[in-house]
């Protein structure tokens, strides 16, 4: 029987399993440090892309204010300007249309209207040829109308509306029309 012994030491396999988790983590953490500073630089770089176009925004912001108070000025003498050139101007359409249009016949409708400083040619379309004189009287006797003078009355053809198509020529007291106005707005 022969005992064997052995004096030598018996090597013993070291224990990887520490070092490997050890390099995992470190390599894990390496990972996690540089995915950490590549997302700062990225949102460092988006901070200043926002702030460049904020502080644009701010410097196209005050240049459109710049503009703005300047134009606001300048549109603001244009409309005084134009209310100014509207109250001096010497017909004011919209009442004398409306006061000749309340004088018509009941089937009389204006067909032109013509303004040439102090005088207004005016086309009316009329049922009878008597209605053009009845018309006429009516315009002689407002206080607006310096004189009406009926230029002519014409037959219309069978596809008009209305028969007839007279003629007026009337100078205007603009004075007077304007008084008209000041107390239709009382």
């Amino acid at each position: 029987m022969l005992v064997d012994i052995n004096l030598l030491e018996r090597h013993e396999r070291k224990n990887n399993l520490f070092y490997i988790l050890l390099s995992i983590i470190v390599v894990l953490m390496l990972l996690l440090a540089g995915a950490i500073y590549f997302f700062t630089t990225v949102l460092n770089n988006e901070i200043e892309n926002t702030e460049s176009q904020i502080q644009q925004l701010k410097e196209q912001s005050a240049e459109l204010q710049g503009e703005m108070s300047g134009s606001k000025v300048a549109e603001l003498e244009d409309l005084l300007s134009t209310v100014t050139f509207l109250r001096t101007y010497p017909l004011d359409s919209t009442a004398f249309i409306t006061s000749t249009t309340e004088l018509l016949p009941e089937e009389g409708y204006v067909e032109s209207y013509q303004y040439n400083g102090e005088s207004v040619s005016l086309s009316v379309l009329l049922e009878d040829d008597l209605e053009a004189a009845y018309y006429l009287h009516h315009l002689e006797n407002e206080a607006w109308a310096r004189s009406v003078r009926l230029t002519g009355v014409n037959e219309n053809d069978e596809k008009s509306v209305q028969p007839y198509t007279a003629q007026y020529e009337i100078r205007i007291d603009q004075k007077a029309l304007k008084g008209d106005e000041a107390g239709d707005t009382e």
